[in-house]
């Protein structure tokens, strides 16, 4: 595998001592901001308002109910020319939730997402400052070399260099990872197996509404309160509240404690 190489744009100007105590986050747009939700069962102006719908098992699901999922109430068509054009589908609280905990100096909030290209266009739509939401670079959009595996090793080089910081006297930033598809059983597996010098959050939603709420909560109490000590914790689809796994795993009914 060829040598990760990353280049921000966008990146706030503001000193490493100012940005001590600052999590990362990596965030994916696709199925992350921007939901798919089940088009034969609920619309898109059901999500975030709907009780219980049935689900393609035939079961029953709260997926779409507005203790669960934030209202999609924005959207906007991308146009590519002759490669056609893109929908969006998102809920402007959750952008703008987000957004206001990187503009209020909570959160360094980076982009890393297969729409590395248009991340621009993607902030317009979603009234983002590119001086304060960054851009990752971390595959060749035009060989299409890299995509899941070289999101983990742009990771793993982020956890690498919090263990510098900590080596050179300072303090380790926590991460927040959010990816619906590439936080998987291989990456987490990856994870959990390297050495940490700052907390890890690894949120996975479900692609049909995005961010859950409880998923946001989440964000909010690791950034606002963070673990003590390093550790990986991971909300998915069946687990939002999330839980502790690997080498830092124990018994504590509160994650974040």
């Amino acid at each position: 595998m060829r040598k990760m190489v990353k280049i921000v744009h966008g990146a706030n100007r503001e000193t490493e001592m100012s940005r001590a105590n600052k999590p990362v986050m990596y965030l994916d747009f696709d199925g992350v901001l921007n939901a798919f939700p089940n088009t034969g069962i609920v619309n898109y102006s059901d999500v975030g308002h709907v009780e219980l719908v049935p689900d393609p098992d035939g079961y029953r699901t709260d997926l779409y109910s507005a203790k669960r999922a934030f209202p999609l109430d924005k959207t906007a068509v991308i146009d590519f020319g002759r490669r056609g054009f893109h929908e969006l589908h998102w809920s402007d609280e959750l952008a703008g939730k987000l957004y206001a905990l990187a503009r209020g100096g909570m959160l360094d909030l980076r982009w890393l997402s297969t729409w590395q290209p248009y991340t621009e266009m993607l902030g317009d739509r979603l009234g983002w400052d590119d001086s304060v939401v960054s851009s990752v670079f971390w595959h060749d959009p035009n060989a299409h070399e890299g995509r899941v595996m070289q999101k983990l090793d742009l990771i793993m080089n982020e956890i690498i260099k919090q263990r510098e910081r900590v080596e050179r006297g300072h303090d380790a930033h926590a991460i927040i990872w959010v990816d619906d598809g590439a936080i998987n059983n291989r990456t987490i597996t990856a994870l959990i197996h390297t050495q940490l010098a700052s907390p890890l959050l690894l949120i996975s939603p479900d692609a049909r509404i995005g961010i859950s709420r409880r998923q946001l909560e989440l964000i909010y109490t690791f950034v606002n309160r963070p673990p003590s000590t390093p550790r990986v914790i991971y909300s998915c689809p069946w687990d939002e509240k999330g839980h502790v796994i690997g080498n830092g795993e124990d018994d504590s009914d509160d994650a974040m404690e």
